[in-house]
């Protein structure tokens, strides 16, 4: 169940399930809500009413303002506040079964969940990566073809190269591996310049997965894969291809 709080004019965090806040006079004559007759019973004075209508969570510094709401609203494109938050809410799930450490729950929700219904967030794009190297052959196989398979799909795609992008740059080297990993499935020529930067790294497997991961990424990988032992890393060229010429950035 879902629940939507109002108060004041502030909004509490979007994720991962928005609680909406409205003044108390909006809440008093909204149809929804007890009748003043009702409240006036339960609860003393203006103030006590307040005191009782805003839950604890509501009078936290946690908040948003009205604006960062909108603004939330508006890069998610939201049309309907009731399924987007469902659909948070859903992802929430499917997060958590990713990282709950059971392998059947896991591939269930692999096998159930349709990549086109999430939005998806860093934390299910994150959980997903780190399967890619789970000891489980079964699951990491899975989570490979359900990001392989979540590639052609944009909205998911675009999202997925950015946090598994930034993720390179980020310290600890199983979380480099499992963003190479994905980077792999998602074929993210984008990235190619992050992942040549790794093949220098001090971790031998780190390198290994590096070099291997620019081989998935076509023409371009194949060619910066190539001038690996050639050349500093700050030297290798970049290709890429416009209509039947081969230009190299540096």
């Amino acid at each position: 169940c879902l629940t939507v709080y109002i108060s004041h004019g502030c909004l509490s965090p979007p994720s991962p399930v928005i609680r909406l806040m409205v003044d108390r006079s909006d809440l008093a004559s909204s149809p929804t809500c007890h009748p003043p007759s009702a409240l006036s019973q339960d609860v003393g004075p203006p103030s006590a009413l307040s005191q009782e209508v805003v839950p604890p969570l509501a009078r936290s510094q946690d908040m948003v303002t009205v604006f960062q709401f909108h603004s939330y609203v508006s890069e998610h494109s939201v049309e309907d506040m009731e399924e987007h938050l469902l659909q948070v809410a859903r992802e929430a799930v499917f997060a958590e079964g990713l990282t709950c450490g059971d392998s059947e729950r896991c591939l269930k929700e692999l096998d159930e969940v349709s990549h086109t219904g999430l939005c998806p967030r860093q934390q299910t794009l994150r959980a997903l990566a780190s399967l890619l190297s789970h000891q489980d052959p079964q699951l990491s196989e899975a989570a490979a073809a359900y990001i392989t398979s979540a590639s052609s799909h944009t909205p998911f795609r675009s999202k997925a190269v950015d946090c598994y992008t930034q993720a390179l740059w980020e310290a600890g080297v199983q979380t480099q591996r499992s963003a190479c990993a994905a980077l792999s499935c998602l074929q993210a020529v984008e990235s190619l310049r992050a992942v040549v930067s790794l093949c220098d790294s001090a971790d031998e497997e780190l390198r290994h997965v590096a070099r291997e991961t620019l081989l998935t990424f076509g023409e371009e990988g194949r060619l910066a894969y190539e001038q690996l032992d050639t050349m500093p890393r700050e030297m290798v060229r970049l290709g890429t291809r416009r209509g039947n010429a081969v230009t190299t950035a540096f």
